[in-house]
């Protein structure tokens, strides 16, 4: 991305024109830090793709509070963690209930006269996902996840396709037990006065949506 300098060459790469590259791990003493950039044009080996990969390994507990939070591939991979797996959430209320949010698919809500590509409100709804109380003003601009209290997914890329193949963004998966503990801290602090659940309005407009075709997990 900062290519240009020596001879004044105009080298710098941006969005897809950069060369893909993998995600990588280092060793940190006995713990790891595995990092990933943005964006990627196909989905198998994207940013996205990597979250859901370490999401579907969760055994415990899964927390995440996020800005916005619309990618299919991620939400299908969290579904399959019912009901052995405690799994609460946060989302910016100014996204929560749009009609690409995948808090409606974890809510078993469908908004319909706009359904996207793949959209499964589950049959077992979460009443466990929901918005954090904020002062005027404030947003929630969280983009992290605690993966089994030891392992925290982090960095500027949010949940959503325009982070995973337009964006340049970054991510970091640190599997270290004593950094999970200082981001369970702030979830702790933002959960119990969350409001959790759909409101009245929006269960009202899911009543009285058309349903959305059911289409089949799109194999990655």
């Amino acid at each position: 991305m900062w290519g240009d300098g020596p001879g004044g060459q105009l080298d710098s790469l941006f969005g897809d024109r950069k060369p893909a590259r993998p995600a990588r791990t280092v060793p940190i003493g006995t713990h790891t830090l595995e990092v990933q950039f943005s964006p990627t044009k196909t989905w198998d080996q994207s940013t996205n793709a990597l979250i859901a990969s370490h999401i579907a390994k969760t055994t415990t507990s899964l927390d995440f509070a996020l800005f916005v939070f619309s990618d299919q591939g991620i939400v299908d991979a969290i579904a399959p963690l019912q009901p052995k797996t405690t799994i609460r959430g946060l989302i910016e209320s100014d996204f929560i209930f749009r009609p690409y949010s995948e808090a409606l698919d974890m809510l078993g809500l469908n908004l319909g006269g706009d359904c996207k590509d793949g959209n499964r409100p589950w049959s077992t709804p979460l009443t466990t996902i929901g918005v954090a109380d904020l002062p005027p003003g404030d947003l929630l601009h969280h983009k992290f996840a605690i993966l089994d209290r030891r392992k925290v997914i982090i960095g500027s890329h949010n949940w959503t396709t325009a982070a995973n193949h337009t964006n340049d963004e970054s991510l970091l998966v640190i599997d270290n037990p004593i950094v999970a503990k200082h981001y369970q801290r702030e979830f702790d602090r933002l959960y119990p006065s969350a409001k959790l659940g759909a409101p009245d309005y929006i269960k009202a407009k899911a009543q009285n949506a058309p349903a959305c075709p059911v289409k089949k997990t799109r194999k990655r």
